[in-house]
């Protein structure tokens, strides 16, 4: 079920760039813009293109429950 769960989740996020679970958080797509960077072993510089990333916004109940190390409150109240 849970396999089932996130495969879902990650298909969503694909096709629509955004998921929210409510009281949880929300996963979405973002660009990175492109970038200089340095190799750390030859010290040149290398370009880093543009991509996409999938961010995580935790929602207000995780948030609190993170923040105050206790149990996480139930999600159906």
């Amino acid at each position: 079920a849970v396999d089932l769960t996130i495969e879902h989740i990650c298909r969503i996020i694909c096709d629509h760039g955004r998921i929210e679970l409510r009281n949880f958080g929300v996963f979405a797509v973002r660009q990175r813009a492109a970038r200089k960077a340095r190799n750390p072993r030859t010290n040149t510089p290398v370009h880093v293109p543009p991509r996409r990333i999938v961010s995580f916004q935790p929602g207000k109940l995780l948030a609190l429950a993170v923040a105050s190390q206790t149990p996480l409150p139930s999600f159906a109240e």
